[in-house]
């Protein structure tokens, strides 16, 4: 009975994780592959750019990541300072409106919290 509690412990607690990481992966791909697009075009007439075909996939994936930590940091500094808490509340009740996306948004949101707390 006890390895049946410990393994749904341990499913508890890894769920939550799982679903986030998947959820992220498809927002990645989703919004990275634009990012994707745009810099294996910029390698591919740039004088500079490698010829093998892995190095310039590499180099477009490595940019693409780059570009959209700093879409979100940008994102980040305009929800601070251009359009408040107030624009983010609303934006928060209604995911938190939708069935099944609340669940996930409310798992993320405290995992993000425990993670980012300053204790």
């Amino acid at each position: 009975m006890k390895l049946k509690q410990h393994f749904l412990a341990g499913l508890a607690v890894l769920s939550p994780l799982a679903i986030a990481l998947w959820v992220a992966k498809i927002l990645f791909n989703i919004i990275a592959h634009p990012f994707e697009k745009f810099t294996r075009f910029i390698l591919e007439h740039i004088p500079f750019a490698p010829e093998n075909e892995f190095a310039v996939d590499f180099l477009a994936k490595v940019l693409s990541i780059l570009g959209l930590l700093m879409l979100l940091a940008l994102l980040g500094y305009i929800a601070n300072y251009f359009i408040g808490k107030t624009f983010l509340h609303y934006g928060e009740a209604i995911v938190l409106k939708v069935p099944i996306v609340n669940k996930i948004y409310k798992s993320c949101k405290e995992i993000t919290g425990i993670i980012l707390s300053p204790n």
